[in-house]
């Protein structure tokens, strides 16, 4: 018998994120007024689950993922 559950409890949901010159031009506009974003705290790859944890507790700055080539 085929555990339907985790389909049941699946969730896709996709973000609008504007078009690539709007991308460049906020790209842009970081470089001329030397806008940097504030990172609260980076996670390596292995570390994801732990990474998502921190954002539904609350972060004050972004929280990043990195994602190595080897």
């Amino acid at each position: 018998m085929k555990d339907e559950s985790m389909a049941k409890q699946a969730r896709i949901q996709g973000i609008y994120v504007g078009h690539r010159k709007a991308f460049d031009e906020m790209n842009q506009a970081f470089d001329k007024y030397q806008i940097k974003p504030v990172i609260d705290t980076i996670y390596s790859f292995e570390e994801a689950i732990e990474a998502y944890k921190h954002l539904s507790r609350g972060a004050f700055g972004k929280i990043v993922i990195r994602v190595e080539k080897k």
